[in-house]
């Protein structure tokens, strides 16, 4: 009785030896029932495959005895046993209906969607959670606790970062839709034309307030120079009175200048400058049009 008061936190109902034998059998069921549903999450808490051996061994070697065998085997086992319950078992069923559950999950989250941004940070935070993370026995002590401290930090020094790369594309693109407007035809756009370039701005500035992936954000710009920036190019170019002509527009990246590897001097810059003139004349007899 004191045993089962002791490894099952409650006495038994049981008050004869053969009903409280097979009491005992059945709690062991029931505890290795609750271990196996805890251990399914193992892939997200790693120290739950600490629960395994429990399982397989140490609880295997006593279910489903004879009630007589609960009576005179288990003694030479209750040590053993519960010298395990207080040091693993307890404390994961401890930490799996506790706060720090939640916590561990918020920092795993964190780590798992920011891996990409992870060579961005500079403080040791990042990499000390997923030590933590990785701790067979992150469920003891003070550690998540601690994490959470780490968890706070960083998230705070990776929002500045993230916000600083944002706030540089945007600048970017403010400073691209003042040049646009400045494009001949612009001011011959009607309203709803014009509305459509500013919500075609508007859109870009969102989707880039919005991307958390540091080198992400400037791959929108660069989205939408191929895409939306080429339908708000073609505007310009529209004349309602004949056909409308396809317009290829290339980058000037695109065009070719061939020319050694550096300007030197003045007369390298002189000459670079022929043959970019050159190259671009080219690409506007062809009919396109160069993005700068």
């Amino acid at each position: 009785k004191k045993f089962y008061e002791d490894y099952f936190d409650q006495p038994p109902a049981s008050t004869d030896a053969r009903n409280l034998g097979d009491e005992t059998a059945q709690a062991f069921n029931n505890k290795i029932d609750q271990l196996k549903e805890l251990s399914k999450n193992s892939h997200i808490f790693t120290f739950l495959e600490e629960l395994n051996p429990v399982i397989t061994t140490d609880l295997n070697e006593v279910k489903g005895k004879d009630y007589s065998w609960y009576l005179t085997k288990l003694p030479e086992k209750k040590d053993k046993l519960l010298k395990t319950k207080e040091e693993l078992i307890d404390p994961i069923q401890r930490f799996m209906e506790s706060g720090q559950k939640d916590i561990y999950l918020s920092a795993k989250s964190f780590i798992d969607d920011n891996q990409d941004n992870s060579h961005y940070i500079e403080s040791d935070e990042f990499d000390s959670i997923k030590e933590t993370l990785n701790d067979q026995e992150c469920f003891k002590g003070d550690k998540i606790r601690n994490m959470e401290v780490q968890l706070d930090k960083v998230k705070v020094e990776l929002a500045q970062i993230i916000k600083k790369k944002r706030d540089s594309e945007i600048v970017k693109v403010k400073k691209h839709k003042i040049r646009f407007e400045k494009i001949d035809g612009y001011n011959s756009l009607t309203q709803d034309q014009k509305e459509k370039v500013n919500s075609a701005y508007k859109n870009l500035k969102q989707d880039i307030n919005t991307t958390d992936v540091i080198d992400v954000i400037p791959g929108k710009s660069n989205q939408f120079e191929n895409e939306k920036y080429l339908e708000l190019l073609d505007m310009l170019s529209q004349n309602p009175d004949k056909p409308q002509d396809l317009t290829k527009y290339i980058s000037k990246n695109d065009v070719q200048v061939d020319f050694k590897a550096l300007i030197e001097s003045k007369q390298d810059l002189n000459d670079y400058s022929e043959k970019l003139k050159e190259a671009y004349l080219k690409e506007l007899e062809a009919g396109n049009k160069i993005k700068l």
